[in-house]
C-alpha cells in the first residue's frame, strides 16, 4: 500500500482512482464494466480524485498548557531509525535521525523538535530539503508539498554537545546528562529533545531502533532487544544496535552509556529479560532486587492484563537525576539503592508507558497508578496491605490536601502528596466502594482499551462507570477535581472492631557485651578504641539509652590520669524497637608522662534504658 500511494503522489499532485482502490483491495479497469454491462463513459479527472487544498505550515505546537512549544502536527511519525556516534571524553555526539512518517495534512511545511545541537543538512524522500531554527523547532520545507495519507521519510543530520541537561519547571533535570563512564537519557516529559529530533508528544508513538558507536571498553543500553555488539578493533570502537517495535512515546526512549554488567535471560514465560548493572553498584542486594523482576511483572500481568511490551529489564548506573524513571522495557535507577523503587517503575510499563497520558495534567494516570501497584505489591510480599498504606496517607492533616490529582499545576505535576499518593487513594478508595472483582476488571478493560496510546481522566472515568455499572461522578468529583481531603463517606474505610485482640506487656530489655582494650603502651600517647554491642528492645512510645559518669579505670590503688569516655551510635527512640543494635565505642587517652603499672585496668560502668512515654 504504502508504494502504491507514494507513487500517487509524484503523479503531479493527483491520486487515480486505481491507487485508491487497490489500496482497499478492490480493482478497475479503464475500458471494461461488470459483465454483460455496457462500457462506461470516460470520467473526468476531476471526479475520480480532486486536487488536494492549498498545502499548509503543519503546527510547531500541540497546545499542552504545562510545556508550550512542544509536540507538532500534520503527520504521524511510524518509526524513528537513530544512528549514533559518541565520544565520552569530548562529549561529543554525531547523529543521523531517520524518521518515517505520514502526513496528515496537505503540507508545505512541518517542524520537528529539537534543542541545542546543529543540524548540517535535512532530505525529505532521499532529496535535500530546505531547514531554519526557531528556538526548540526545526522548521523543515520540503522540496515538494506532501499529500494527506502520504508515506515520507526525513533524514537529519545533526551534531553537538547535547548536555548537560536542563530542569524543568519542577526542578528536575529533563535530558542528556553525564556519568563518570559516560552518559544517559533521563526525558520526562520533554527532554527527548536534547539528543534527537522528534515529534516530541506521547501522541504520536512510534517505533525506534538505536545504532550507537562508543569506545570498545564500554557499554550501550537501550530500550527494547539487544540484536547485536560488534567490536572494531582498528577504530577501537563498539557498535550496539537495539530495536524497541512497540509504540512509544518520544521521552520513554533512552539511552545510556557506560561500564555495565549485563545481565541476559528468559523467564519461565518467555519474556527476555536484559539488565545493565555498573559494577560497583551489583550488590547482593541490588542483584535480590533484580531477581523479583519475573515475580513482579506477572504478579502485575495478572492484575492489570498482559505485559505489554517485548522484554523488561533495569539499568543501574550512578547518576546525578534526583529520581528514578520508568524508560519503556527497561527502567533506570540512579544507585542500587533506587531499586527500592522496582515495583513502582515495573508498574509504569502498564501505566504511563503502554497507556500514556494525552495531557500533562492527566499525569495521576502515570504516577497515581504506579504508587498503587507498588502499594499492592507490597502487600503481596507480605509488608503493610494497600488499605493501611491508604489510611496512613488519607489520615495525613496539614498541606497534603490542599491541591488537586487532575491538573495539579507544571510546578506540581510531579508531587508525591498530590499526583502520587492522593492518586494512589483514588484507586483504593474506588476499590473499596465497587469491589475487587469490578475494580480490577476496571483496571484490565482501561489497559486493554488505551494499551499503545495516550488516554485522559475522563477515559479512566468512563470506563469504571461501565464496569461498575455505578454513577461514580461524586466520587471522583471529590477525589479528583476538589482541593481538601475527601470527607469520610468517601472513604469507604470504616470497619467493625471484631473480637480478636492481644496485650503487649511494658518492656525495656538492655542486653550488653564487654569491651576490652589492646593493650597500653607507656610513653606513648595514643587515643584506644575498644567496642561492643547493646542490644535495645523497648513497646515504649519513647525510649532513651544513657550511661554513668564513666570515671577512670583503676588497677588495684592505681589509676588511670585520663577518664574513660563512652560513646553510642544511637541512643533515643521515638516509638517501640525489637533488638536493635547500638554500637557502644570505649576510648581510653594514653598521655606519653602517664605512669602505668603493670596488670589489667577496668571499670565497671552502668548502663540505662529509660522512658518518660510507656
Amino acid at each position: 500500500m504504502r508504494g502504491l500511494v507514494a507513487l500517487a503522489k509524484r503523479q503531479s499532485g493527483w491520486v487515480v482512482a486505481t491507487a485508491s482502490l487497490a489500496a482497499v483491495g478492490g480493482m478497475w479497469i479503464a475500458g471494461y464494466g461488470a459483465e454483460g454491462a455496457d462500457t462506461p463513459a470516460p470520467k473526468a479527472a476531476s471526479v475520480a480524485a480532486a486536487p488536494p487544498g492549498p498545502c499548509l505550515q503543519g503546527a510547531g505546537d500541540l497546545g499542552d498548557t504545562y510545556y508550550a512549544g512542544i509536540g507538532n502536527g500534520g503527520y504521524d511519525v511510524s518509526h524513528y531509525d537513530l544512528n549514533l556516534k559518541y565520544n565520552p571524553d569530548t562529549k561529543w555526539l554525531d547523529g543521523k535521525a531517520t524518521i518515517t512518517a505520514s502526513a496528515t495534512q496537505h503540507l508545505c511545511r512541518f517542524n520537528l523538535d529539537l534543542r541545542g545541537l546543529t543540524v548540517s543538512s535535512v532530505k525529505v524522500d532521499g532529496v535535500s530539503a530546505s531547514f531554519v531554527r526557531d528556538g526548540r523547532e526545526l522548521i523543515i520545507t520540503p522540496p515538494t508539498p506532501l499529500l494527506p495519507s502520504t508515506g515520507f521519510v526525513v533524514e537529519v543530520l545533526y551534531a553537538g554537545e547535547p548536555g548537560p541537561a536542563p530542569r524543568d519547571p519542577d526542578g528536575f533535570l529533563d535530558g542528556w546528562n553525564y556519568t563518570e563512564y559516560g552518559a544517559y537519557t533521563s526525558t520526562p516529559p520533554q527532554g527527548a529533545d536534547t539528543w534527537y529530533p522528534n515529534n516530541n508528544t506521547t501522541n504520536d508513538k512510534a517505533a525506534f531502533t538505536f545504532t550507537v558507536t562508543v569506545p570498545a571498553d564500554r557499554q550501550v543500553m537501550s530500550n527494547g532487544i539487544l540484536v547485536s555488539n560488534t567490536i572494531n578493533e582498528a577504530a577501537g570502537t563498539s557498535t550496539w544496535v537495539w530495536d524497541a517495535p512497540d509504540p512509544m512515546a518520544t521521552y520513554l526512549a533512552t539511552l545510556q552509556i557506560g561500564k555495565y554488567t549485563i545481565q541476559r535471560y528468559t523467564t519461565p514465560g518467555g519474556l527476555p529479560i536484559i539488565n545493565g548493572i555498573r559494577p560497583d553498584q551489583l550488590t547482593a542486594q541490588a542483584q535480590a532486587r533484580l531477581d523479583t523482576i519475573p515475580a513482579i511483572l506477572d504478579f502485575f500481568g495478572e492484575k492489570f492484563g498482559p505485559y505489554p511490551f517485548v522484554a523488561s529489564g533495569a539499568i543501574v548506573d550512578r547518576v546525578d537525576a534526583g529520581y528514578q524513571m520508568e524508560q519503556q522495557t527497561r527502567p533506570i535507577f540512579t544507585s542500587a539503592n533506587g531499586l527500592s523503587a522496582l515495583a513502582h517503575e515495573l508498574a509504569h510499563q502498564w501505566w504511563g508507558d503502554s497507556v500514556a497520558w494525552r495531557r500533562a495534567r492527566d499525569v495521576w494516570l502515570s504516577e497515581g497508578f504506579a504508587t498503587f501497584a507498588a502499594w499492592m505489591w507490597t502487600e503481596n510480599t507480605g509488608g503493610i496491605t494497600a488499605k493501611q498504606a491508604f489510611l496512613n496517607s488519607y489520615n495525613r492533616t496539614g498541606t497534603f490536601w490542599n491541591n488537586t490529582v487532575f491538573d495539579p499545576g507544571v510546578v506540581n505535576q510531579y508531587q508525591s502528596a498530590t499526583v502520587y499518593q492522593r492518586g494512589a487513594q483514588t484507586l483504593q478508595a474506588l476499590r473499596q466502594r465497587i469491589g475487587d472483582e469490578k475494580f480490577f476488571n476496571t483496571l484490565r478493560a482501561f489497559h486493554s482499551t488505551f494499551k499503545g496510546s495516550v488516554a485522559e481522566t475522563q477515559d479512566f472515568v468512563a470506563i469504571a462507570q461501565r464496569e461498575s455499572g455505578e454513577d461514580l461522578r461524586d466520587f471522583f468529583k471529590q477525589w479528583l477535581y476538589t482541593p481538601g481531603k475527601p470527607a469520610e463517606p468517601y472513604c469507604y474505610c470504616t470497619s467493625t472492631p471484631g473480637n480478636v485482640g492481644g496485650t503487649v506487656p511494658a518492656t525495656l530489655a538492655l542486653t550488653l557485651g564487654t569491651a576490652t582494650f589492646e593493650p597500653f603502651t607507656p610513653g606513648v600517647e595514643k587515643e584506644y578504641t575498644a567496642s561492643t554491642t547493646a542490644t535495645v528492645t523497648s513497646t515504649a512510645a519513647d525510649a532513651k539509652l544513657s550511661v554513668s559518669e564513666p570515671g577512670n579505670m583503676t588497677n588495684g590503688a592505681f589509676s588511670l590520669p585520663e577518664p574513660l569516655r563512652i560513646e553510642f551510635s544511637k541512643s533515643t527512640w521515638t516509638g517501640p524497637v525489637s533488638n536493635d543494635v547500638v554500637t557502644v565505642t570505649a576510648k581510653q587517652r594514653i598521655k606519653p608522662t602517664d605512669a602505668l603499672r603493670t596488670g589489667t585496668y577496668s571499670k565497671t560502668v552502668t548502663f540505662s534504658l529509660s522512658t518518660t512515654q510507656p
